[in-house]
């Protein structure tokens, strides 16, 4: 196990070191609990890549997570869909998981600037490691383009981790956010 996770820990340094050189898009998303920044970075149009931090302060749990993940991406009209899965270390002052989380998002475009969209990442006990036996984060958000580059969004977000004696919420609860293009 030891080894799987220096592979990963290598792994994220290396591809957050090409990742943000090739960057397409910053988010940054924030509540009066929690703040994320993302970077994705698309490679023609068929795969997008992503690279995130979260750091939340949940009731009394202050956790850290971090992610990198590698997704199919597809059009068809006015729907994308992304299919793939993502590394993950997700960490608090006394536990820690880690692990391999499988899943996608659907963005349904309403108008050239306002979309939707809902994604969901999960982890089951066989993929992953450390003191949680399952891993998932849910969001689900409406987004409002209000220049070329940038574009505001509200969203729902619910990131859990679990094992048989107790539920971790990472985060649970809305997020103020915006996201540019580079």
């Amino acid at each position: 196990m030891k080894q799987l996770l220096r592979s990963f820990c290598l792994l994220t340094l290396g591809f957050s070191a090409c990742h943000l050189a090739t960057a397409d898009s910053m988010e940054f998303g924030l509540s009066s609990d929690m703040v994320e920044m993302a970077y994705e970075a698309n490679f023609g149009t068929s795969y997008i890549s992503r690279l995130n931090y979260l750091h939340a302060d949940q009731d009394e749990f202050k956790s850290n997570s971090f992610g990198a993940g590698l997704f199919a991406s597809g059009v068809s009209g006015r729907f994308t869909t992304h299919l793939g899965g993502k590394l993950y270390w997700m960490e608090d002052s006394d536990t820690r998981s880690y692990g391999i989380g499988l899943g996608g998002s659907v963005d349904m475009a309403i108008t050239p600037e306002f979309s939707i969209s809902t994604g969901i990442i999960y982890s089951p006990e066989i993929i992953n490691g450390g003191d949680y036996e399952q891993y998932y984060d849910f969001d689900i958000r409406a987004s409002y383009k209000v220049m070329k580059h940038a574009s505001l969004y509200v969203a729902y977000r619910n990131n859990e981790a679990s094992n048989d004696d107790f539920d971790f919420e990472i985060y649970k609860g809305g997020v103020l956010g915006f996201k540019f293009a580079l």
